[in-house]
């Protein structure tokens, strides 16, 4: 019997041991600075029209009180104010599919040392003429006043933004200068703290469509908002979700009709949309059902570099590559094994063994009795 419990206790001890990852160009008053620092913004491409639904939301740190941004457009856009929910909604859907594994049979447990076979933690990864400057339209649109320019000359255009409260520093005449060329318009929004003390500011999302050869992002900055030295400390973030009917890939150029060049952003997400996942979208973006194309694809794009190299802006185009691009699953690891006390199996062995022993001592001294008996 003691070399039977010694062979448990060795046995119970030898397998202890085997227990089985800037959009638009600020305007702020003279000698103040705006800096963008998280941006937003959904791209609705109807090509069928050739008009773009443009809806943009950003946070900017300055210490001014007030400012101003500017957004170009090649034709003369409509404004309306458009849902931030429509943000929430369709970056919901970027979110990496969550699975359940479970792990499923036994593990070893022991009655004499309950701390011996510990079960394993799985751990969980995973948007009135005055010289050469035309006021197409002026209107008060999510808490923003808003005036859409048109000028055949970026100097007057200047002297018309300082006269209404807008900096006419010489990087900002430079930026417009190609953009007046072109006869593009220009959209001036001014923004106004609701928080005296907050460094921070946070626009509201505002849609403008306009028509346009080809869906495009206002990528281009002013020189000095290109600066290393004044890019600040702060990192910036850009995401772009277009939707269209197919995948799209982005490049910068200083024409609808150039091939684009590189573009730090980066495709972080791809597909098409179900019917239930298109449905809001048309309350949330103020636009009518029929300007949503009936099939849906979301191509979203991610730029963090910091400062931009925005001499250009980016146009987005067909992609030759057509699957979709999702994150890798989350994994949800859960443990359902059932603990087997290792003793039951020793205890089986211990006990096939007495009963082997007793059956044939009792062999033995049957064996005797007939021997007696003889």
């Amino acid at each position: 019997m003691r070399r039977f419990l010694l062979l448990l206790l060795i046995t119970t001890l030898v397998l202890a041991g085997m227990r089985p990852g800037r959009a638009c160009a600020p305007a702020p008053g003279e000698g103040e600075h705006v800096q963008t620092v998280e941006e937003s913004a959904i791209i609705v491409w109807d090509a069928a029209r050739k008009t773009q639904h443009f809806i943009r939301r950003a946070t900017f740190d300055t210490k001014t009180r007030d400012f101003g941004f500017l957004v170009p457009t090649p034709t003369t856009p409509t404004l309306a104010e458009a849902k931030d929910s429509a943000f929430t909604h369709l970056e919901a859907l970027m979110k990496p599919e969550v699975r359940d594994h479970v792990e499923a049979g036994y593990y070893w447990t022991s009655w004499l040392f309950p701390g011996l076979f510990e079960k394993e933690e799985i751990l969980t990864a995973s948007g009135v003429e005055t010289g050469a400057v035309e006021v197409v339209s002026a209107q008060r649109v999510a808490g923003y006043d808003a005036v859409v320019l048109k000028a055949d000359d970026a100097a007057a255009l200047v002297r018309w933004l300082r006269s209404h409260g807008y900096t006419a520093r010489p990087t900002l005449t430079q930026w417009l200068r190609p953009y007046v060329a072109a006869q593009w318009r220009i959209t001036a929004f001014k923004v106004a703290k609701k928080e005296k003390d907050n460094p921070q500011v946070a626009s509201s999302a505002v849609r403008m469509s306009f028509h346009t050869e080809r869906p495009f992002f206002p990528y281009s900055e002013p020189a000095d908002q290109r600066d290393p030295a004044k890019a600040g400390d702060s990192p910036r973030s850009l995401r772009v979700l277009v939707l269209g009917t197919e995948r799209m890939d982005g490049g910068m150029s200083a024409a609808a009709s150039a091939n684009p060049g590189p573009w730090p952003g980066r495709v972080a997400w791809s597909n098409a949309l179900n019917a239930d996942q298109s449905a809001p979208l048309s309350k949330q973006l103020a636009v009518g059902d029929d300007q949503l194309p009936g099939k849906l694809w979301m191509t979203a794009f991610e730029d963090y570099s910091t400062p931009r190299p925005g001499t250009q802006d980016v146009y987005f185009s067909r992609s030759p590559a057509q699957g979709p691009i999702l994150p890798e699953p989350i994994i949800i690891e859960r443990d359902e094994r059932r603990g087997v006390p290792i003793e039951l199996p020793l205890l089986g062995v211990v006990g096939g063994g007495l009963g082997i022993t007793r059956a044939k001592k009792k062999r033995r001294q049957r064996q005797n009795q007939r021997g007696i008996n003889a």
